[in-house]
């Protein structure tokens, strides 16, 4: 508030509210906000440049939203695909659904909600190609040249650490023997808590580990067309079962 007084600024103090970040089951202090004698009212969730956050740092009721919208856009497909060419529906699809599917994606594809987001990306995918609710669409997306929501989720948090080196710590940083695991990315604490082994940045690590060596040295140009290759070949339906898999 103090900012917003000393540049000048006026709160709209009807629009404001506050929110107590936490952990399931912990317990937090109820506290009163006042300001300028108007109490401030404390919410469970808010939504902020497009994102839907809630105190417990779940994902849900964003995308709830997510789902919402895409949902809403699949009767557009369909009637764009009756009376339309295949290239003008994939542009509906692209300038649609890709953007709100890609909108935050680095903080809320790792959560287990994510899931109902892939099946709406699926229910557009079939509508695109014209088949029925109970046929995989999985041969589909290669065919389109669209990643489905894991791998979206996979490039973008490849993107992500490859444009910003800078935040991540190799191993060759902590140990000074080179060995064939030197530029792999590492934490160098051990995180207490499942909610930050899913995170954003503890799954930056693990995915960009996964990589083949190849792919993570390239320069970025080569390295997003490369990726996208790579994972429009694999085709990667599950972000757990890929990570855990040594075969891949």
């Amino acid at each position: 508030m103090q900012w917003f007084q000393a540049n000048n600024l006026m709160v709209n103090l009807s629009k404001t509210c506050f929110m107590q970040f936490q952990s399931y089951g912990s317990r937090i202090n109820q506290i009163q906000v006042n300001y300028n004698g108007t109490d401030i009212k404390e919410t469970d969730k808010v939504t902020f440049l497009g994102i839907t956050l809630d105190k417990y740092c779940n994902w849900k009721a964003h995308i709830d939203t997510v789902c919402k919208k895409i949902n809403k856009f699949v009767y557009v497909l369909n009637k764009l695909r009756k009376t339309s060419t295949q290239h003008t529906v994939l542009l509906a699809y692209h300038g649609y659904v890709s953007s709100i599917l890609r909108y935050g994606l680095l903080l809320w594809g790792n959560s287990t909600d994510s899931v109902r987001a892939f099946l709406s990306q699926k229910k557009c995918i079939r509508y695109i190609v014209g088949i029925p609710p109970y046929e995989s669409c999985k041969e589909y997306f290669k065919v389109l040249n669209i990643l489905p929501l894991p791998c979206m989720y996979i490039f973008e948090i490849c993107i992500f650490v490859k444009g910003h080196p800078e935040l991540f710590i190799r191993a060759k940083d902590l140990y000074p023997r080179n060995t064939r695991n030197s530029n792999r990315l590492v934490l160098d604490f051990m995180p207490k808590t499942e909610l930050f082994k899913r995170n954003c940045y503890a799954m930056c690590i693990k995915i960009f580990n996964k990589l083949p060596i190849s792919i993570q040295e390239l320069p970025i140009l080569q390295f997003k067309k490369k990726l996208k290759m790579w994972l429009l070949d694999n085709m990667i339906y599950s972000i757990h079962n890929w990570i855990n898999d040594n075969n891949l």
